[in-house]
């Protein structure tokens, strides 16, 4: 496999990864493996599965439209502690795919969740590529794509945990918030790592910004390891001060992404054409 795409976390401000992706194959950059962790493994799951990005950007409209007219948006936004379920989240995402296992997805994917009992990084992906060995994590083939994206998107204490086997999972961007070391384990060439900046945040009024604010704390320095250790390229959209909940600005956001590829564009193509 010659080129890995590593799309981070980041909430709502994960629609910049569909705006990267429209950017890459307008350029004809198809990645042979994309990794991603939280909102990165959802849109990662959408492209592997079949969705072009223009068809997710009607889909991220209709998505935004039924939270911001139901009684949901104020649960997301006020609620204290771990009181989302995300059961609706698999349905619609098995849904979206048709039903896909990993070994169907092309490309291929790799989804990042951490064990909150043990710490460790669990990473679902294609039967072949679970063979892959490492310290540093385990891979597992043990798990439907949709299930592992309900896992890897589980911010602690907001989302409850998802259970998958014996392994008690939640956010995949603890251990991994750019999964771009992942890519190289599993035999990418060329990594390209996409960059959510943490947002810190001078607003930290309700329970669900104070976690997100104390998880952006602890993965900023981590990622930065992260991405000088394995990444060819990092792009990192500027995504000003669109906070992790404001899920209005996702058209806003995909610009963003898309921006950011044709500011990369030269050192793309003379990485991997």
């Amino acid at each position: 496999m010659k080129f890995g795409l590593a799309l981070s976390g980041g909430g709502i401000r994960g629609a910049v990864h569909i705006g990267i992706l429209q950017g890459l194959l307008e350029n004809a950059l198809y990645p042979d493996i994309i990794a991603g962790s939280s909102a990165g493994s959802l849109v990662g799951l959408l492209y592997c599965s079949g969705i072009p990005p223009a068809k997710m950007v009607s889909l991220v409209s209709q998505y935004e439209n039924s939270l911001l007219t139901t009684e949901y948006s104020t649960k997301v936004l006020k609620f204290p502690a771990g009181l989302i379920k995300g059961d609706y989240i698999e349905v619609a995402l098995r849904a979206l795919t048709r039903g896909k296992s990993f070994n169907q997805l092309s490309p291929r994917l790799a989804v990042v969740t951490t064990n909150v009992i043990t710490g460790r990084g669990i990473v679902f992906t294609s039967s072949d590529l679970a063979k892959t060995k490492s310290k540093d994590y385990t891979f597992s083939s043990q798990a439907q794509p949709w299930e592992a994206v309900r896992a890897s998107i589980s911010i602690p204490a907001i989302f409850v945990p998802k259970k998958i086997g014996k392994d008690i999972l939640v956010d995949g961007s603890l251990v991994s918030h750019v999964p771009a070391d992942i890519l190289k384990h599993l035999g990418a060439e060329k990594v390209v790592g996409v960059n959510l900046d943490f947002g810190l945040s001078s607003n930290v009024d309700s329970a669900p910004q104070l976690i997100m604010q104390t998880i952006n704390i602890m993965g900023k320095r981590l990622s930065e390891t992260i991405l000088t250790s394995y990444a060819n390229i990092i792009i990192e959209p500027k995504t000003g001060k669109v906070n992790f909940w404001e899920i209005n600005k996702t058209t806003e956001l995909m610009e963003l992404g898309k921006k950011a590829v044709y500011e990369n564009l030269a050192a793309l193509k003379e990485l991997l054409v």
